[in-house]
């Protein structure tokens, strides 16, 4: 789950770093994607300690960024999915190709590359339809103030 752009859980779900317990040092990027989420020290404090994670602890560490009451979780996740596809498409491709580059490229760098993706948001037909739309929104509540 550490290695998914965005985590949900229930709030009755506890996260188990559990590998030490069977004398395992990790495998599959788990080490790897937790050091990013949360920095070395508290990676290695959680896979050493391995007791579970509730959610609230989770959630102010970064692992997961929604929780949910539990009878809500396949309705939540569909719907913060459904909103998120409903986007921009685009600009969500430049929105993570950004942070990807902030964590491995020097500042003077990643801005060359976020420069020309927003360049590139600016010309799109996405970019144009959400001007219209908040043109349009603008225009409907200074009508309903008697602004309009």
């Amino acid at each position: 789950a550490l290695s998914a752009d965005l985590r949900i859980a229930a709030r009755s779900a506890r996260l188990i770093p559990g590998w030490g317990r069977l004398a395992f040092s990790g495998d599959f990027g788990g080490a790897w994607f937790l050091t990013r989420l949360v920095g070395p020290s508290v990676a290695l404090q959680l896979l050493v300690d391995g007791s579970p994670i509730d959610t609230d602890l989770a959630l102010r560490l970064g692992l997961l960024n929604r929780v949910v009451d539990d009878a809500d979780l396949r309705s939540a996740a569909l719907e913060w999915a459904a909103e998120i596809a409903a986007g921009p498409t685009g600009a969500w491709a430049g929105v993570k190709a950004n942070i990807a580059e902030a964590q491995e490229l020097p500042l003077a760098q990643a801005l060359l590359g976020e420069s020309e993706r927003m360049v590139r948001c600016a010309t799109s037909d996405e970019h144009r339809a959400a001007v219209r739309a908040w043109l349009d929104a603008a225009t409907q509540r200074a009508a309903a103030k008697g602004d309009g």
